[in-house]
């Protein structure tokens, strides 16, 4: 199935979602954190900013950026 630019960046949105519930992100409860994982994951919520999807995603970037730190 080929997803339109619309289906993907809501998809990436919602996984990326659920990734900083789970991980507790913006609780600050996150946990044991993984170096690559979290890298990969500083590289989405950026371009999903990029992307317009808002400030929340850079919030998010920097949070988690804080979290390894």
């Amino acid at each position: 199935m080929i997803l339109t630019l619309d289906e993907r960046k809501l998809k990436a949105t919602e996984i990326m979602e659920a990734f900083a519930e789970r991980t507790g992100i913006e609780t600050g409860d996150a946990g044991k954190r993984y170096l690559w994982t979290d890298a990969f994951a500083v590289c989405n919520f950026l371009s999903l900013y990029e992307r317009g999807g808002g400030e929340r995603y850079l919030t998010l970037a920097r949070k988690l950026v804080d979290a390894v730190h």
